[in-house]
């Protein structure tokens, strides 16, 4: 499974950063069937216009960013709060996946990603020439 290097980069990957970072790294489920390759990445908390998906140089960056202000008012005092949450997760992606394919859904926190492989033309070891 690790051998194919889209895959090797995630054998020991850490969830998170060191312990002095704030940044997470949303947990990523990879999965790949003869069509097609799968990312699955737990982001509870964002919505799907928060997110931004790049592909160049058969690089794909996900990104989002939410920002949430809270301002409570009352007579005697003004209590604000601020929330603010980012990530940038970034893949090279195997020679074999179709860029111009690449579908992605977000439901219930998980963003899913669907890569589809390009056809590949079947690779003949072995012919016979004839002579003439």
């Amino acid at each position: 499974f690790f051998s194919d290097p889209f895959f090797r980069d995630f054998e020991n990957y850490p969830v998170l950063l060191e312990k002095e970072s704030t940044e997470l790294f949303p947990a990523i489920n990879l999965i790949e069937d003869d069509t097609c390759y799968i990312i699955e990445l737990a982001a509870p908390g964002f919505a799907k216009n928060e997110f931004d998906i790049e592909v160049e140089d058969r690089n794909i960056v996900i990104s989002a960013k939410k920002e949430d202000k809270k301002v409570e008012k009352t007579e005697n005092y003004t209590r604000k709060e601020f929330s603010y949450n980012q990530f940038q997760r970034s893949f090279l992606l195997p020679e074999n996946v179709d860029e111009n394919s690449i579908q992605a859904k977000f439901n219930d926190g998980v963003l899913r990603l669907k890569l589809d492989k390009k056809e590949q033309k079947e690779i003949v070891n072995k012919r016979h020439i004839d002579v003439k």
